[in-house]
Parts: C-alpha cells; sequence; structure tokens
C-alpha cells in the first residue's frame, strides 16, 4: 500500500487501469448516438470499438426496443375500445404485444394522447349538452380511471388535449387548446396538473395575438419549454413557433420558422410538423411535391436555422404506391432515432398510415409490421422511453 502511494507520488497520477471488454461493450451499446460520438473520442479502443458494424446494429436495436407504440382499435360490437402496447423487435421491423386491455364507456370515446402507462381520452354524451366534452385519464397497470373536472366554454369538436411532463419534478400536466369553431382559431389554452391533489381545476391563458394553431402539428416539450406552430392571423397569415415555459405556464418567445410556406400551395401548412432532434427543435415541411426538407433550430433567440436533410419521394427505395406527392398523401413523422452513423425516421404513410422506418442513408422505407385490427393518424401514439 505505502509502496503504491509512493509511486502516485513520484509519477503524479495513478496507473491507467482498463475496464474489462466486455463491460465496455455493454455500457456503450445501450446508448444513444450523440453520446457515442463524442466517447469516440475518449481513447483508441472505444473508437474501434463504436465503428465496428456489429456495434452499430446492436445499438440500432437497443434504441428500437426502447420504443412503444400505442395503438387505439374503433368500438366493437360489445361497444368496446380495445387498446393495445407494442413493442419494438426484429430489427425495429415487426412488433410485440405487451398488453392489451378494453375500455367499454357509456358514451363515444376519441383517444387524444398517451404516455407512459397513462391514456388520456375524450368521451362526449349526444343526449347532454352539444358536443360538451368530458376528459379521462386512465392508468393502463392500475385500470384507475379518474373524470378529469369540466372546461368552461370548451366542447368536445373545437379542442384538442396533449400530456406534457416536467422531468425535474416528474409533475404531469395536460394542456387543452380551445377553438373557435369556424375559424379553427385558438384562443385560448388551459393546463390541469394531474398530481396536485390540491389544486383540481383548469387554469386558463389568453392565447398571445391573435394565432391560429395548426392542429395537425405536434406538440414537442424541449428542456422544459413547450412549442407549437401556429399561423398570423392578421394580415400575413405566416407561420410562425410559439413558445411557453411549461413549469410556470407563462408565454416566452416567438420563433420565426426558416422559411414560409408556397402561396400556390394552400395545403402546404398543414405538412409543416416539429421533431425533436439530439435534443434540438427540429422542423418538416414540403418544399415541393417531391421534396420534403428538414430544418434544425440553432439559435432560438436569433431564429437560426440549419438545413439538416432532403428527402426525396422519386429517390425513395420500396417506396409504397400511397405516397406520390409530399403536398397531397399522408406521410406524417412521428420520431426520430439517431445512432452513431445512421439517422432513422419513423413516419406514418398514406391513408392507413402504416408505420414505416425510412433510413437517411439508404433512402430505403422499410415496413413495420403491427398486427392490429385498425391503425389511424389520429389513435397512432408512440412513446420514445430513455431507460
Amino acid at each position: 500500500m505505502e509502496e503504491n502511494e509512493e509511486k502516485v507520488k513520484v509519477t503524479g497520477k495513478k496507473e491507467k487501469q482498463d475496464l474489462p471488454q466486455d463491460i465496455i461493450h455493454d455500457m456503450l451499446w445501450r446508448l444513444p448516438g450523440k453520446s457515442l460520438l463524442r466517447f469516440k473520442s475518449i481513447c483508441k479502443n472505444w473508437c474501434n470499438t463504436i465503428s465496428h458494424p456489429d456495434f452499430e446494429e446492436l445499438n440500432v436495436q437497443q434504441l428500437m426496443s426502447k420504443i412503444r407504440i400505442n395503438v387505439y382499435s374503433p368500438k366493437d360490437a360489445h361497444h368496446a375500445y380495445k387498446c393495445a402496447s407494442f413493442e419494438l423487435q426484429e430489427k425495429g421491423l415487426s412488433a410485440k404485444q405487451l398488453t392489451s386491455f378494453y375500455l367499454t364507456p357509456k358514451f363515444a370515446v376519441w383517444i387524444e394522447d398517451s404516455f407512459s402507462n397513462l391514456l388520456l381520452y375524450r368521451a362526449h354524451d349526444p343526449v347532454g349538452m352539444p358536443f360538451e366534452i368530458n376528459l379521462y385519464v386512465f392508468d393502463t397497470v392500475t385500470h384507475e380511471l379518474k373524470h378529469l373536472p369540466e372546461i368552461k366554454g370548451c366542447y368536445d369538436h373545437t379542442s384538442r388535449c396533449s400530456f406534457m411532463c416536467i422531468e425535474s419534478t416528474k409533475q404531469y400536466k395536460l394542456i387543452i387548446f380551445q377553438y373557435y369553431e369556424l375559424l379553427s382559431l385558438a384562443a385560448m389554452c388551459s393546463f390541469f396538473s394531474l398530481n396536485n391533489q390540491s389544486d383540481n381545476k383548469w387554469r386558463a391563458y389568453k392565447l398571445p395575438g391573435f394565432q391560429r394553431v395548426m392542429k395537425s402539428c405536434s406538440l414537442i416539450s424541449l428542456n422544459g419549454v413547450l412549442h407549437w406552430i401556429a399561423q398570423d392571423f392578421g394580415l400575413h397569415f405566416g407561420a410562425f413557433i410559439q413558445t411557453m415555459d411549461i413549469e410556470t405556464e407563462e408565454f416566452m418567445r416567438i420563433i420565426e420558422v426558416p422559411c414560409q410556406p408556397c402561396a400556390e400551395y394552400s395545403r402546404v401548412i398543414m405538412n409543416y410538423n416539429l421533431l425533436e432532434m439530439k435534443g434540438s427543435l427540429g422542423l418538416m415541411k414540403a418544399a415541393s411535391h417531391d421534396e420534403l426538407v428538414i430544418w434544425v433550430l440553432k439559435d432560438s433567440v436569433r431564429s437560426q436555422w440549419i438545413q439538416q436533410h432532403k428527402i426525396f419521394v422519386l429517390s425513395m427505395v420500396h417506396r409504397p404506391s400511397c405516397l406520390t406527392s409530399f403536398i397531397y398523401d399522408i406521410f406524417q413523422p412521428l420520431l426520430i432515432l439517431e445512432s452513431c452513423k445512421t439517422t432513422y425516421l419513423m413516419v406514418a404513410v398514406g391513408g392507413e398510415s402504416k408505420l414505416y422506418w425510412y433510413n437517411m442513408e439508404t433512402k430505403e422505407l422499410m415496413h413495420i409490421a403491427i398486427s392490429s385490427d385498425s391503425i389511424s393518424t389520429c389513435s397512432l401514439r408512440t412513446i420514445y422511453s430513455n431507460q
């Protein structure tokens, strides 16, 4: 012991102790691509391990195994709504069913969102108040059902609901946008805290300006900030991104989009969608019938974007016949998976919204087989779990 201490004093550092190769391998292949790119510079051994083709395949499979797909099927002959949860297997090209259960509510049901083991759905009584909204949160593990308080002035066919989570406190919140029926113009948004037993009321906020929140676009939460795409309902009808602090529920700055929709394509703005890319905000936009562009936000204060990817319809390998245009056909991005070498985009394609992986490098579309009675754009939910 004394001899080792003297050696440290003389050399100024301890002798290098290498970890066993199997431990290094098991540790690295569980990490996302962004971390692996940094760890390649640690030492030559780590760089060689991460660069090996077999390691890349294992890493992709590990990342795909963390993805959960929740499917909601329409009402059957027994007036029940089937919900099922799947996990990906076989290199992400098939899905194994984990759990399934039935909802047997008294009234019609529409699944709004899912987060972890929680399912958010709404129901309305056609006999009662016209399309009055009734929101429920269902725990798929405990089967506990919570009926949320009524939202004043909010109706079933003019609303949009989503889960939010504050990572630092693990607090779950719900947000709902309330629309003017004729204009699809969101005038208010309301928050509700699921974990707070003392506060059992919705908190309503008037949206800044005169904005039209795009119903078809995703709500993205990054570092405690909520992002959504809106359209200026003033003179120019331009698109922009509104931000809001999830914890304080305060509106933040507006972020300008890298380019506006082409005036000749009235539906182009419906092809906007937000994505999370390596912890940054990404924006997908159909530039033309054949071209889809993905931008990444580098500076939210100055609204500086970098063009990261371009996708072309005609260059896709194994492209389904239902996809001929990014303007008029469904190409709905769900999530981006990035390994150390390859970037995969999970998309719902076509009228039946079948799931595909799109390999950004090889330009190949790979179908994900899921055995379910029905999958629709509104009922398909994906959860990326950082286990």
